[in-house]
């Protein structure tokens, strides 16, 4: 479990976030196969998909399962903690 002080609080749902607690390690494979099909929704047709697991879409969709919160909160983070947040789940996927 990792809790991430944001760099830039957001407002979200009436509500001002300020941390984000990943439960990476509780992931299952089903959360991955679902947080890809999720990705697959949200790409346009003909999009080039390669290497999903280094895509940023990819990544804050499954961030946000592990925060247990929307992707549109993901979204609306500052550039700087959406690329720390998503470097991370990169490197807790990589083998």
């Amino acid at each position: 479990m990792e809790e991430y002080k944001l760099s830039k609080p957001v407002e979200f749902d009436g509500q001002q976030i300020e941390s984000l607690t990943l439960h990476l390690d509780k992931l299952t494979g089903t959360d991955i196969m679902m947080a890809e099909q999720e990705f697959r929704d949200r790409c346009r047709p003909g999009d080039i998909v390669e290497l999903i697991e280094v895509n940023k879409l990819f990544l804050a969709i499954l961030a946000a399962r592990a925060a247990k919160v929307p992707y549109d909160l993901f979204a609306a983070l500052s550039a700087r903690d959406f690329c720390r947040i998503t470097v991370e789940v990169q490197a807790f996927l990589a083998p």
